[in-house]
């Protein structure tokens, strides 16, 4: 365009200057078309179900609508997905008073929270001349949905009903061991879905007109410690989400596993965060909703972890520690630990079958299972 400028400033034929003026008109024009695309796209998106569990499949739809007199020009989309090397891509034109929408299927390979949606518009005219590129997320154009993909629970030895997915009130639980003798009863509370009836106090009950419970000392009932390190894993490679999503399979399938039994049960994710602690089936959701949303690779200190869960419980029956950490201040950390929690058991994640990955702990004395299944639980009871 500015050659045939200098041409016809050159020469001063008028034929450049009518080039001239073609091509800035043109240019003009695509300029035109192009904003105006940008600023009256509308567009909507919405995912099949907010929530999944790993392995699931789910459908996003993208619904953009051009309700005005003029067309989209050519229009490269970018979607972002739960896949770190996965972007949708999709080019679209649109005529006036049209509207289109498409499905793009998304594999829920780790669990974790999503957002899902389009991240960049690539505006190209029709001519080919500009190529115009937003990247929504700095802008308010952005608006992605949130997914949420669950760890799957899975059962240790058949101890799941037939249909357990997460929004499920777990409140069949007809094998609950209560603690209901001996000089620890302390309080009544009321009564909550999947409480034994043996606890029911009839006095209180009867008095108060609504079913109330005996409460024990938590430090007389058995009790269980889950400790998972989230420090251990701060890589975002495949290997390592597999890791993540392996000991978070495993967390969930220990609690829902002793909660099933009548365990209290406790959940501890980083020394900052305050101790999870579950005494009824009917609080398992809060440890699953916790081990989906829970984020690897921050700094967290699992031997302080440790160190703050001991200081807080005055017995623990059986303490697992779900970790990948090698380093010795873990290891010693870790022995000096089980003098304190005599039945300590050491679950290392691995994405695969790793007999060297406890060859740190041989002589430690302490009991190191590698889990690549939560199927190889079974083992480790």
């Amino acid at each position: 365009m500015f050659s045939a400028l200098i041409a016809g400033l050159t020469t001063g034929l008028w034929m450049f200057y009518f080039v001239f003026t073609i091509l800035s008109m043109l240019v003009i024009l695509a300029l035109i078309l192009n904003a105006w695309t940008f600023f009256t796209f509308s567009y909507r998106q919405s995912l099949s179900s907010p929530t999944a569990t790993r392995g699931d499949k789910i459908d996003f739809r993208l619904h953009i609508n051009n309700n005005k007199p003029f067309p989209y020009t050519i229009t490269r989309l970018v979607i972002n997905t739960p896949s770190s090397d996965c972007h949708e891509q999709s080019m679209i034109t649109l005529n006036p008073y049209s509207y289109t929408c498409f499905d793009v299927h998304i594999d829920c390979k780790h669990r974790g929270v999503y957002e899902v949606g389009m991240s960049d518009l690539v505006i190209t005219d029709f001519f080919g001349l500009l190529h115009m590129r937003f990247d929504l997320k700095k802008l308010s154009l952005y608006s992605p949905v949130q997914l949420v993909i669950y760890p799957r629970l899975l059962p240790i030895f058949s101890t799941l009903p037939k249909s357990v997915h997460h929004g499920t009130k777990y409140e069949d639980v007809g094998t609950q061991r209560p603690v209901d003798e001996g000089e620890n009863f302390y309080d009544t509370r009321q009564y909550r879905m999947g409480d034994p009836f043996k606890r029911i106090h009839r006095v209180v009950s009867a008095r108060r007109k609504q079913l109330h419970v005996k409460r024990y000392d938590t430090s007389m009932e058995p009790s269980v410690l889950i400790a998972i390190d989230t420090g251990a894993n701060d890589s975002s490679s495949d290997e390592q989400l597999r890791c993540s999503d392996i000991a978070c399979e495993c967390t969930v399938a220990l609690a829902y596993h002793f909660l099933h039994i009548g365990y209290t049960v406790a959940l501890l994710s980083s020394h900052e965060a305050p101790i999870l602690e579950c005494t009824n089936i009917q609080d398992f959701s809060k440890i699953y909703d916790c081990l989906a949303t829970i984020k690897f690779g921050e700094s967290s200190d699992i031997c302080a972890s440790l160190s703050y869960a001991l200081e807080r419980r005055n017995q623990l029956s059986i303490v697992f520690v779900i970790s990948s950490r090698q380093d010795c201040r873990f290891m010693e950390s870790l022995a000096m630990f089980s003098q304190a929690a005599k039945n300590t058991r050491l679950i290392i994640p691995v994405s695969s079958d790793d007999s060297d990955k406890n060859s740190l702990f041989t002589d430690s004395g302490i009991a190191v299972f590698a889990v690549s299944d939560v199927s190889e639980l079974g083992a480790v009871l």
